[in-house]
């Protein structure tokens, strides 16, 4: 009988202020999603993109339905979590 070999959850994490947090996983470098983003702008799709940035298909198709959502932002960040500032949160609780 093989034994089974799992992942343990160190291996997928990183260090984070005493925490952890999941490790980004992208598909294509920043160079690439950049040069994808200037040739989806000029009006090539992800099948003709994907070859030109020597990225994958799926990849690509992934960043132009990002771009065709946010356009030019598609490659910042998108904020996780709303923050309020002292006085929002004091009037809340009164």
């Amino acid at each position: 009988m093989a034994e089974r070999c799992e992942l343990l959850p160190r291996s997928w994490t990183i260090p984070f202020l005493g925490g952890s947090i999941m490790m980004e996983r992208r598909l294509l470098t920043d160079r690439q999603r950049g040069d994808g983003i200037v040739l989806i702008a000029k009006g090539y799709g992800a099948v003709q993109t994907a070859p030109q940035v020597h990225g994958s298909i799926k990849a690509v198709a992934h960043l132009y339905d990002r771009w065709r959502l946010r356009g030019g932002a598609a490659l910042e960040p998108e904020p996780t979590k709303r923050t309020f500032s002292f006085e929002e949160k004091h009037v809340i609780v009164l």
